[in-house]
């Protein structure tokens, strides 16, 4: 768990560490991907935790996908887990993908 106050250059240095590193480089002469998306991505939601951590519980982002160049990044599929902190809202909600569950009243599709 990365601290959720890190900056761009902490945010490299905890990439450096992983075989990811070497996949955004590029590979036998393949395209390099926009690592800076990834860092961008990385420190965002470091943000979040660190802006709205009363409020969520969890916050995971499976796969982010960072495209050629400088193209940018996607995230093809996240979670988002709600916890009481919300006003007037005591229950616990989860979002994932493009779907709200809720333990109190089911799925709901947005």
């Amino acid at each position: 768990m990365a601290d959720p106050d890190l900056d761009q250059a902490r945010a490299a240095a905890l990439v450096a560490k992983t075989k990811a590193a070497t996949l955004l480089i590029g590979l036998r002469g393949g395209p390099a991907y926009d690592r800076d998306a990834v860092l961008k991505a990385i420190v965002a939601m470091g943000r979040i935790a660190r802006d709205l951590g009363d409020v969520i519980e969890a916050l995971d982002v499976n796969p982010f996908v960072a495209l050629p160049g400088l193209g940018g990044g996607l995230a093809l599929d996240g979670l988002v887990v709600v916890g009481g902190g919300l006003p007037g809202l005591g229950r616990r909600l989860v979002l994932e993908g493009n779907r709200l569950i809720d333990a109190d009243i089911g799925l709901i599709a947005f």
